[in-house]
């Protein structure tokens, strides 16, 4: 809760998706692993709010474009999952 009201300014209720996943970052050699536990919330209406020093840019898209965009597997099980949670 307190990370999305960090990077966005909204109050929103944030959701445990009961998954985690990992994978590695980059191409440095022994590689770096990256461990992520998946939340969800719904956007509370309103134009975020986001601070420059963390954020170059955003946009909304759909689920599918989403998907197409994500660059690991986890990441893509993870928004599957936020999706049958949320709608």
């Amino acid at each position: 809760f307190r990370e999305v009201r960090e990077e966005t300014g909204a109050e929103a209720h944030v959701q445990p998706l009961n998954y985690a996943h990992s994978f590695v970052l980059g191409q440095a050699s022994p590689p770096v692993v990256c461990y992520e536990t998946a939340f969800a919330a719904r956007w509370p209406g309103g134009v975020p709010v986001l601070n420059d020093e963390e954020h170059d840019a955003f946009e909304w898209t759909s689920v599918s474009e989403a998907l197409s965009r994500l660059p690991h597997e986890g990441l893509k099980v993870a928004l599957k999952k936020a999706q049958k949670t949320l709608f």
